[in-house]
C-alpha cells in the first residue's frame, strides 16, 4: 500500500487485496479456471468458458484489481476499478470502521440501501490504518455517527463470527442463533411421521 500526504491537505492510498492476499487470489485464480473449463465442457464451446471467467473476474474486481482512495478538504473519493464514487463530508452520516477498513455513508442508520448509497473502505496492510481513521473522523460532519468496531469472537451455532461489544448498536445486527442451534429458544425437536 503506498500512502501519500501532499503539500495540499490530501490523503491518498491504494490497495491491492489479491496482491496482499497472494494465497487467497491463487485460489481464487484457480476456482476460475476450473469453473471456465467445466463452463466450456458442458457447453461444448471454448467461448462459454472464456465468458464464464470473464464474468467471474469481472465479479471479483475490487479483489483482482488496485482500488485508489482520497481525502480532500471537500470529501473523498474512491476509484475502483469499474467505477468511481465520491461523496462531499456534508453529505456523510456514518462512519463504522476496524483496522482493517471502513464503510461511510449517507445515511444515519443501517439500511438495505447501505450497498448502493454507501463507500466501503479498505485501509491495506501496514501502519497507516490509524492516520487514515484519524482524518476520516476530523472530517466528518459534527452530527454523524463514528463508531469503531472491536472483534470479539463468538460461537454461534459451530461458526466464529465477530460481534461489537455492544450489543446495542445499530450499524451491526448480531448474528441470530440457527434453529438448529440447542439453546435457540424456538428450536423443535423433528418428530416420526410429522
Amino acid at each position: 500500500m503506498a500512502l501519500e500526504q501532499a503539500t495540499s491537505p490530501v490523503l491518498s492510498w491504494q490497495v491491492h487485496p489479491a496482491r496482499e492476499r497472494w494465497k487467497a487470489a491463487l485460489l481464487a485464480a484457480a476456482v476460475i479456471a476450473i469453473a471456465a473449463w467445466l463452463v466450456a465442457e458442458l457447453m461444448e464451446q471454448p467461448a462459454w468458458g472464456l465468458f464464464a471467467a470473464a464474468v467471474l473476474v469481472v465479479g471479483c474486481n475490487r479483489f483482482f484489481f488496485p482500488t485508489t482512495y482520497e481525502l480532500t478538504t471537500d470529501g473523498i473519493i474512491a476509484r475502483y476499478p469499474l467505477k468511481t464514487i465520491r461523496y462531499q463530508w456534508p453529505e456523510l452520516r456514518r462512519f463504522v470502521y476496524d483496522q482493517t477498513g471502513g464503510f461511510l455513508s449517507p445515511r444515519a442508520r443501517r439500511s438495505f440501501l447501505d450497498e448502493y448509497r454507501g463507500m466501503s473502505l479498505l485501509f491495506g496492510r501496514g501502519d497507516n490504518a490509524a492516520l487514515i481513521i484519524q482524518e476520516i473522523r476530523s472530517r466528518m460532519p459534527k452530527e454523524a455517527i463514528v463508531r469503531e468496531v472491536t472483534q470479539r469472537k463468538a460461537r454461534v451455532a459451530g461458526v466464529e463470527r465477530s460481534e461489537p461489544p455492544d450489543s446495542s448498536a445499530e450499524h451491526i445486527t448480531r448474528g441470530a442463533p440457527l434453529r438448529s442451534d440447542p439453546s435457540h429458544p424456538h428450536r423443535k425437536e423433528p418428530t416420526c411421521g410429522g
